[in-house]
């Protein structure tokens, strides 16, 4: 990519008008010790926190948004569930706020009144019920005017616009969970990840009428004074209202912090570590550091890059300062026969890019090394319809693509960046930055020469969000594994 100014600070780190980093954020776990099955006695796994502080939404106009991930899809098992899994609650019998997720729709409730049912829209999940490990962003606004809408991952959801002139008079105190006790001994205790709650009182975030909205690109910021709850990051094992409005504290239970967020899975280091540097000059970002065998970074092994014989995406931004003959930036798999890797092999001024999978390897494309070396660079592979295409910032470089139906199984292997797997020789290392590593499984997202992302790739997306045309819409549920440190 030109136009990126690159400056040397200490340490030797090349800075492309970054703004911070993303890896810094961190998302709360609620009943992290739960499986995905619960039995009788798992009362004493669940967790909450207080909000003490948080005003009366009243009858006046609020919006509440937050990013969830279940680990569990327990909804009305009548050991921890009832009613749902809880987001917002409250101890009163009356006038409380209670924000519920059920299998296949959101409850906004004054504690056993159901004011208004909000079910799941299909372009975010086609089953319209939640999934396991998924990140969502759920939006609801409603206005002066009594009217209520709702957004999951971008999409107004079926329900439409509603009508709520409900007066939520006592103060919504729990996060996690709702009341103390119900039906058969329930907590009705969220189970999963939860970043970046926002309860903003006085104010429609979002216009009622619309049907979709723009998903946030990175963490959320005070919406004004009407901002009374934040969770912008748990630091340093502090829950922390950014608001200044409530304080947040234990309830019940232990409430972790964990490196996964809706923007980024965090990866474990040898020797490698978070750089400031990034390809975008206005953006919250940062890149992953690699120096070698001596500096990289592993994701463990899951069903994320077993696509079958289905159609998948991997993109990536480099910036390479390789002086090696085998640069390879990521490998999925053994050394000797990887499952799914890239290696750029260097001869003079060239570098022949081979893919390496499971049948063998294939080669993709010879390029200048001087068209990506020590300068910022979109890579992206696609499978679609049985054949590989491989793009360098946005223009195809195998004509047509290449056959390939290889039927990808592996579940137990890690992803390697910078190293050719755990017994990779020292000439098969990568020295450089890595950002934006995305994984899509199921899709390939581009379809032919596109315009190359302009800020952090997301788990969640409306077609062709950086313009142009050939860049299809992606749902969350479709991303395993997005890197944007």
């Amino acid at each position: 990519m030109t136009g990126i100014t690159q400056m040397v600070l200490t340490m030797g780190e090349p800075i492309a008008g970054n703004r911070g980093r993303l890896s810094i954020f961190n998302s709360m776990r609620f009943g992290e010790t739960a499986s995905t099955t619960l039995v009788t006695g798992d009362q004493s796994l669940m967790s909450s926190l207080t909000a003490a502080g948080l005003p009366a939404l009243g009858n006046g106009a609020f919006t509440i948004e937050y990013w969830t991930k279940f680990t569990n899809i327990q909804f009305l098992d009548g050991i921890v569930h009832q009613n749902g899994q809880a987001i917002l609650g409250s101890a009163s019998v009356t006038g409380g706020l209670v924000l519920l997720h059920n299998a296949d729709s959101l409850y906004l409730q004054n504690y056993l009144l159901v004011n208004n049912l909000i079910t799941i829209p299909s372009q975010a999940i086609p089953s319209q019920a939640w999934q396991l490990n998924t990140w969502y962003h759920v939006a609801i606004s409603k206005n002066s005017s009594n009217q209520v809408s709702a957004w999951i991952n971008g999409y107004r959801t079926p329900s439409g616009i509603l009508s709520n002139s409900t007066d939520y008079y006592i103060p919504p105190t729990i996060i996690g969970s709702w009341r103390n006790t119900y039906g058969l001994g329930t907590t009705n205790n969220f189970i999963g990840n939860l970043y970046n709650l926002r309860v903003v009182k006085g104010s429609s975030v979002y216009n009622v009428n619309d049907s979709t909205i723009n998903i946030p690109v990175g963490p959320l910021d005070l919406y004004s004074t009407d901002t009374k709850l934040l969770m912008k990051s748990p630091t340093g094992g502090t829950l922390f209202d950014s608001s200044g409005v409530t304080t947040v504290t234990p309830r019940a239970g232990t409430v972790n912090q964990t490196l996964s967020t809706p923007f980024n899975d965090l990866p474990t280091l040898f020797g490698a570590r978070y750089n400031i540097s990034s390809p975008f000059t206005t953006k919250i970002s940062g890149s992953l550091y690699l120096k070698g065998t001596n500096g990289y970074a592993t994701y463990a092994g899951s069903s994320g890059m077993a696509f079958g014989t289905g159609d998948f995406t991997i993109e990536w931004f480099s910036y390479s300062t390789d002086k090696l003959p085998y640069s390879t930036p990521w490998w999925y798999g053994p050394t000797g026969i990887a499952t799914s890797g890239i290696s750029f092999e260097i001869t003079g001024s060239n570098s022949t890019i081979v893919y390496y999978h499971s049948s063998g390897s294939t080669t993709l494309a010879t390029v200048a090394k001087s068209s990506y070396d020590k300068e910022w660079t979109h890579w992206a592979l696609v499978r679609r319809s049985g054949r590989i295409y491989f793009y360098q910032n946005g223009i195809l470089l195998n004509a047509g693509g290449t056959a390939h139906t290889v039927n990808y199984t592996d579940t137990s292997s890690s992803v390697y960046f910078g190293k050719k797997g755990p017994t990779a020789p020292v000439t098969d290392a990568f020295q450089g930055y890595i950002t934006n590593f995305r994984v899509c499984k199921g899709i390939g997202v581009y379809t032919d020469a596109f315009t190359v992302p302009t800020g952090n790739l997301l788990r969640t997306t409306f077609a062709n969000p950086y313009g142009g045309t050939n860049t299809e819409a992606i749902r969350s549920d479709q991303v395993p594994y997005l890197l944007v440190p």
